[in-house]
């Protein structure tokens, strides 16, 4: 079973290759049990030229004190892969990305590794899970589905769970671990089938067969 890399980045604007990650948090769980077992968050200062729009800045959690602050990053590189990397000796076990819109996190990772010439599939698995899609596979025979928000804190209010400081990336990966937990235990109950996203292994892989 692959452990869960529940993952959030707060960012200077929408475009990865014009601005730069601002901050990355994530928490990784042993998917037997949900329990956390090794939790990272810094900020990063800006790189390759990148220029935040404070518009977007102004919007998140993080101030530039925090980014001028914050680690290179070269250090962040080292300080993620190097963790990522206990978790993947066995090349079946690697981490398996889950957050909310996580295909906008993977984007701004994704640039990050390949402005250090690094591959990020090498750290973690191609497939992920995003709770934005859950949540939609969740919702989808619902009447009014096509009304509905779903945005993290939309989503957490329909479910019942806190969210406070949103744009915050440590109060959103716990509020995004809290929703997809929820939701892939009510999804399992009801036996209908889910496929992880992206998955080149085995793009049938369903996740409740883990």
């Amino acid at each position: 079973m692959n452990p869960f890399l529940v993952l959030d980045v707060e960012t200077g604007g929408l475009n990865p290759e014009e601005t730069p990650m601002t901050e990355i948090a994530f928490n990784i769980y042993d998917p037997k049990n949900y329990k956390l077992i090794e939790s990272y968050q810094t900020y990063i200062q800006p790189y390759n030229d990148l220029v935040i729009d404070m518009k977007v800045l102004a919007k998140t959690q993080v101030t530039m004190q925090d980014i001028e602050g914050g680690k290179t990053i070269d250090v962040v590189m080292k300080e993620i892969t190097g963790i990522w990397c206990k978790y993947n000796k066995v090349k079946k076990n690697k981490l398996i990305m889950v957050g909310h819109n996580i295909p906008f996190d993977i984007r701004f990772v994704k640039y990050a590794f390949d402005y250090k010439m690094a591959n990020l599939y090498d750290f973690i698995d191609e497939s992920h899970f995003c709770t934005q899609r859950l949540m939609k596979f969740a919702e989808r025979k619902d009447k009014n589905a096509d009304k509905l928000l779903y945005r993290l804190a939309a989503c957490c209010d329909r479910m019942g769970i806190s969210l406070k400081n949103a744009h915050g990336a440590q109060a959103d990966i716990q509020a995004t671990f809290d929703l997809f937990k929820k939701l892939t235990i009510n999804i399992g109950q009801t036996g209908d089938t889910y496929e992880s996203t992206n998955s080149k292994r085995d793009p049938a892989r369903n996740f409740f067969e883990f």
